[in-house]
């Protein structure tokens, strides 16, 4: 049973650290209804 758990380390790495999450939900509740505005900013900041 013990072998059927997930192992740390395990999925995909994160793309966005803590801070740059924050700076894409303050862009987002800037301009809720154009996110793909706010998908050019992330382009634009952090490529």
């Amino acid at each position: 049973m013990i072998g059927l758990y997930n192992k740390p380390g395990r999925g995909e790495e994160a793309l966005f650290n803590s801070s740059q999450k924050a700076q894409i939900k303050d862009w987002a509740k800037q301009e809720p209804k154009q996110l793909k505005n706010v998908r050019q900013k992330v382009q634009e900041a952090w490529g």
